[in-house]
């Protein structure tokens, strides 16, 4: 990454108010990694709410100090205590509810070197203080959707950038499961019985995420598909009920996270199903591009930026369960009919990856945000 002169001495504070550690936070960390090896670059602090997030920027040698939160009166000293120690920091907030604080604390002169990310394409509440909010400061929208989004609530174009989420080459090696899987053949199916497929989500059980549509549509397939669940949150319980009441003990597994990458994905995974309700981008199915995993995925948000349809993977309607099931059935139908076919839209998913998503690419462009800033 090439640095500036003019950020060389410059200090970046990442605040975040997420208490857990989802996409977001995660692409703060690697973000922030970046930066802590670029000894040119202007030098991160983060002030974030994530257990998850201080753990890993200590064992990666970031400064960082935990924060009270945005709701927390205390919290607001400490934003304002951090904003005072930086010489002309770049304030570089990661949730709405940072954005309010940094607002509510900074001065007008550090207020100008605001960059807000906005990672999610749901419309802000059209109330006085979010307007006032979002009044100030250069605002990176994770995808076009989002930034559609945000320019339908008001704000100026030249105010708005797109940088698409990305993930750095050492993190997504290709795993076994890519190389190993059958080469496409043409021909008539073998002797064998139509497989069901082994099938991979991930994310936070939240409702914009989907996957009670996912259960449903499990639970009317022809195949007795399996799916592994990884991830916590709210919905954890709700969906433990759900999957009892529709009889899929046997083929529907919940776990937590507890690996990052594309070393969350089975080897013997097939697809990655992400059956989200609304998506700013989805970098879990940057994780299964990486890892050349063929995605079905809903088609909204930021989804169809990453997914090349019927090439790299699939889009379908978000909240239809039968749309889902009969989708699921024709996949495992055709690559019954060729061995391999999955596997070769998942190996362009992974050509797509490393064209269009690259790490350096995107600290690059956020580094030219920076540049705009005071």
């Amino acid at each position: 990454m090439t640095s500036s002169s003019k950020l060389a001495n410059r200090v970046v504070l990442h605040v975040d108010d997420e208490p857990g550690f989802r996409g977001g936070q995660r692409q703060l960390l690697l973000l922030a990694k970046a930066q802590i090896r670029d000894t040119n670059g202007p030098r991160p602090i983060l002030l974030v709410r994530s257990r998850g997030l201080l753990g890993a920027a200590s064992v990666a040698g970031i400064p960082h100090q935990r924060w009270l939160g945005a709701n927390n009166p205390l919290g607001l000293l400490q934003l304002h205590g951090q904003l005072k120690q930086g010489r002309r920091p770049i304030v570089h907030v990661h949730d709405s509810r940072s954005l309010g604080a940094v607002r509510l604390v900074a001065s007008a002169e550090q207020q100008q070197s605001l960059v807000i990310h906005r990672r999610i394409d749901d419309v802000p509440r059209d109330r006085s203080f979010t307007r006032w909010k979002y009044a100030r400061g250069q605002i990176i929208s994770v995808s076009n959707a989002v930034r559609e989004v945000m320019r339908g609530f008001g704000i100026e174009p030249a105010r708005l950038r797109v940088i698409h989420s990305t993930l750095p080459p050492d993190t997504t090696p290709l795993p076994t499961h890519a190389e190993s899987r059958s080469s496409p053949t043409e021909g008539a199916p073998d002797s064998g019985a139509l497989r069901p497929l082994d099938l991979t989500a991930i994310g936070a059980l939240v409702e914009q995420k989907g996957h009670r549509f996912l259960l449903e549509a499990l639970a009317i397939t022809k195949l007795d598909h399996t799916l592994r669940l990884l991830g916590s949150g709210p919905l954890k319980n709700v969906l433990l009920r759900q999957r009892q009441q529709l009889g899929l003990e046997r083929r529907v597994q919940l776990e937590p996270l507890v690996q990052s990458g594309s070393a969350r994905l089975n080897p013997s995974s097939d697809l990655l199903v992400h059956p989200s309700i609304r998506e700013g981008m989805g970098t879990a199915v940057l994780d299964a591009m990486w890892a050349g995993l063929p995605v079905l995925a809903s088609q909204v948000g930021g989804l169809s930026e990453v997914i090349e349809d019927n090439v790299t993977g699939w889009l379908i309607d978000p909240q239809n369960p039968r749309a889902l099931a009969s989708k699921l059935d024709e996949l495992a139908t055709n690559e019954w009919r060729r061995p391999g076919w999955l596997s070769e839209h998942g190996m362009a998913g992974r050509r797509r990856a490393m064209h269009y998503f690259q790490f350096t690419k995107m600290v690059s462009a956020i580094q030219q945000v920076y540049d705009r800033c005071p």
